[in-house]
């Protein structure tokens, strides 16, 4: 059907943020960048030789999951979650131990968005059509496209990872020393991973305001709803997929 004028409204503003864009960060990128290829080539050589040329890249699951068998180690999939369960066992060998915490580094998603935000960059370093209007056709909301920027991660390598932490990683990350970073943070690509905001930024003479909405969608729905079960789970832990479950 034709839309109503609120929501008409809410399309055209849709268009003319898709149009606008952000501002992107281009040299924090480019220094990420280069600091994530230097770690894949170290980690995936680190890997090859704990598992004595079986295994060359941590993308490699099948010729893992058959290394680990070989040393009695026996995982029904290769998923982050089961491989994070096995790695939190304190009696886990060094090798076992040191190989699980590469494939859980390299294997992280969150950090391909660094070449989904570079090979979507328009010019003059500006990221566009970022969400599609009624995205979720259930519920009408706005979806994320390319690096998902509704989804970008909040952590980092530290329990006190906040704003402060990402510039002085970032300031380490000027060098593109992969070294020098490691000293600041043994997981590099964690750190990696919880910069990624930062590359949104104001552009010359603006002001770049943030707002972040945690599960907004399935809050909204259960306010609406008077699901007073789920709104308590929101308010007390918030973990609403396993009260679900």
């Amino acid at each position: 059907p034709d839309l109503s004028p609120v929501e008409l409204e809410l399309w055209k503003l849709d268009h003319k943020i898709n149009y606008r864009g952000v501002n992107i960060d281009m040299s924090a990128l480019m220094d990420l960048r280069e600091l994530l290829a230097q770690a894949r080539v170290k980690y995936n050589a680190e890997l090859f030789q704990l598992t004595d040329g079986a295994v060359d890249k941590a993308t490699k699951n099948a010729e893992l999951k058959k290394w680990l068998e070989s040393r009695d180690v026996f995982l029904p999939n290769m998923q982050k979650s089961t491989l994070e369960e096995r790695a939190a066992l304190p009696f886990n060998a060094p090798d076992i131990a040191r190989v699980l915490w590469v494939r859980l580094s390299l294997g992280s998603s969150s950090v391909a968005k660094l070449e989904a935000i570079f090979n979507r960059l328009s010019k003059g370093g500006r990221l566009r059509d970022l969400f599609a209007f009624c995205g979720a056709d259930r519920t009408g909301r706005f979806a994320g496209r390319g690096p998902q920027p509704q989804n970008l991660p909040n952590s980092g390598p530290t329990k006190d990872w906040d704003i402060e932490a990402v510039e002085k990683f970032l300031d380490v990350a000027r060098s593109r020393d992969l070294t020098k970073a490691e000293e600041l943070h043994d997981d590099v690509i964690a750190a990696i991973s919880g910069s990624l905001r930062a590359l949104f930024c104001a552009g010359p003479g603006k002001e770049f305001i943030c707002s972040d909405y945690s599960a907004i969608e399935a809050v909204v729905i259960a306010e609406l709803a008077g699901e007073e079960w789920r709104v308590e789970v929101f308010n007390v832990h918030g973990k609403i997929y396993e009260m679900s479950a």
